[in-house]
């Protein structure tokens, strides 16, 4: 048990010493904040659940959005919140094509799905493109990059890649249809 701990304390040390992911006080709270929310998600739903004999299965994917989300959270790169989001969204399509007995809550998870993939693909482009450009992942390189750098218009073209992607993900109008 002294092994496997000293482990796990040694794998995120060395995520936190290459900016992976972010540890300070704010992150915390939100994270504290996030696993709250899905507690309270959970108690709430729990004899929902019962009588459709799917607790098991609500509380595996409510956690791993709770999971994706703190990822998110605590993303320091645009790998990093990609994998949050990824996790996150994954969760979000099983949880709204969880009525197995509707029809239009299989349309909903599949359609979900489909724009997911074409934001996802959007997210990529748009962070290759970044990384092509100034060679840095992690929000503090490329904050320097844009910094240091005069011509900088593929950047901005990148970044609104990258918006236009979280818009998808976010079904935000007018790219929810």
């Amino acid at each position: 048990m002294f092994l496997l701990t000293n482990t796990l304390n040694a794998n995120v040390d060395d995520l936190i010493s290459i900016n992976i992911i972010r540890v300070d006080p704010f992150t915390t709270a939100m994270k504290l904040a996030v696993c709250a929310v899905a507690f309270f998600v959970l108690i709430m739903a729990t004899e929902t659940m019962k009588q459709q004999r799917l607790e098991n299965e609500f509380s595996i994917v409510l956690l791993c959005t709770a999971l994706g989300f703190m990822i998110l959270i605590g993303a320091n790169e645009l790998i990093t919140l990609y994998l949050g989001i990824e996790l996150y969204s994954l969760s979000s399509y099983v949880l709204a094509a969880f009525n197995r007995n509707s029809e239009k809550s299989t349309e909903a998870g599949l359609k979900y799905f489909v724009l997911g993939s074409l934001g996802s693909g959007i997210y990529l482009f748009g962070a290759s493109l970044i990384y092509l450009v100034s060679g840095e992942l992690t929000y503090e390189g490329i904050r320097i990059f844009l910094e240091t750098s005069e011509n900088s218009s593929l950047v901005i073209l990148a970044a609104i890649f990258i918006i236009i992607a979280l818009l998808f993900k976010m079904a935000a109008a007018p790219l929810h249809m």
